[in-house]
């Protein structure tokens, strides 16, 4: 049975696919048997956070090192076929089949896939979630995927351009990379802050709200308003000893400065915090793939934070301060 994973917003979108289901083996001469197309796949870097999704589908950021089992639309995937990888839209196979885990964890196709009977090449393009995404065979450039981002989007790119056939002993492998960044919350009452107060929105407000993929080349760019992202509950401003880190998190563009805003007790405060890493270069140039935990100790009426990012899987430290 599928696992009834709670979210705010349930996925209905409907795919659009185009698959080539071969011929049931036993109506082939022995010579022309089809192979099913299995695959592999794991997660670059992935964090721990509580897995959340819409219905029975994929959403949110993703747990451990690969995909969650007994879980529907974990990622997409769209084959060519040629003689070498495509550079732009080559020769498409299928386009944008959907990938289930079994109640192991093992991924496979919604809809069997098989290699081409003729012992042609394959290679393969994927992107996670499929939730949200929109996909469009985008001419000459090759396919696309939009999203419209809204702070809950864990965008993934993986490829396999090897060139497997039917006769190959090997199979598609996908190690997915993250392509956005984390960014965790922790609230701390400083000095002069009331008992009791919690906040009950936090927003990043200076990223962008649209995002597109290219499967070809895996170039994901940034477009549209600079919108706030936010997340909403109650979370409690406590001293620091027994703050513990929030329980949600906001997914968006690597940057290095982000706008905050939150609301508490009846008041919204703004601040920006600079987006730190291992060396300075980096934060000219941000890199995805990152996760932030950014400290805010509230002391009054303003915000002066700091942030340090490490990898996604190991977590970074941001502090500010509320005064």
């Amino acid at each position: 049975m599928r696992q009834n994973i709670t979210a705010a917003i349930l996925c209905a979108i409907a795919l659009t696919s185009c698959s080539v289901d071969g011929p049931a083996d036993a109506d082939l001469p022995s010579s022309a048997r089809l192979r099913a197309i299995t695959l592999t796949a794991g997660i670059d870097n992935s964090v721990t956070p509580a897995f959340t999704g819409r219905g029975n589908a994929l959403s949110g950021p993703v747990e451990d090192t690969g995909f969650p089992a007994d879980t529907d639309s974990l990622f997409a995937v769209t084959a060519y076929r040629g003689d070498a990888a495509p550079t732009t839209n080559g020769e498409t196979y299928f386009s944008n089949e959907t990938v289930n885990s079994d109640a192991d964890g093992t991924p496979g196709f919604a809809t069997p896939q098989y290699y081409p009977a003729d012992d042609g090449k394959l290679y393969f393009y994927a992107y996670s979630p499929v939730c949200g995404g929109t996909y469009t065979a985008d001419g000459e450039a090759g396919p696309t995927v939009r999203w419209k981002l809204t702070g809950a989007e864990d965008i993934m790119y993986a490829n396999d351009t090897r060139g497997i056939s039917k006769t190959d002993n090997k199979k598609p492998q996908f190690d997915f990379a993250h392509r956005l960044n984390r960014i965790r919350f922790r609230l701390i009452q400083g000095d002069s802050f009331g008992d009791g107060i919690y906040a009950d929105t936090i927003a990043i407000t200076n990223c962008h709200t649209e995002a597109k993929l290219n499967l070809a080349d895996g170039s994901l760019t940034f477009s549209g308003d600079k919108s706030p992202v936010m997340i909403c509950g109650v979370f409690y401003i406590n001293y620091e000893f027994e703050a513990p880190e929030i329980g949600q998190s906001l997914l968006c563009e690597p940057v290095d400065k982000l706008d905050l805003e939150i609301k508490a007790g009846g008041l919204t405060y703004k601040t920006t915090v600079t987006l730190t890493g291992p060396d300075d270069s980096r934060t000219d140039n941000p890199a995805a793939g990152v996760s932030y935990l950014v400290t805010l100790t509230f002391h009054g009426s303003t915000i002066n934070p700091a942030a340090v990012m490490e990898k996604w899987g190991q977590g970074g430290d941001a502090t500010g301060e509320i005064k």
